[in-house]
């Protein structure tokens, strides 16, 4: 397996992951408030 290949994985798996954490993001926003506080606290 080349490097390049290798990086393209990870890019992908990476993009995946971001993609995915936005859209978690979106749907907490749209939450009502105390539920929105729940998520957010340590």
């Amino acid at each position: 397996m080349s490097l390049d290949n290798a990086s393209k994985k990870y890019l992908g798996a990476f993009n995946l992951l971001s993609w995915s954490l936005f859209s978690v993001a979106q749907v907490i926003g749209q939450l009502p408030e105390p539920i929105q506080i729940i998520f957010q606290s340590p």
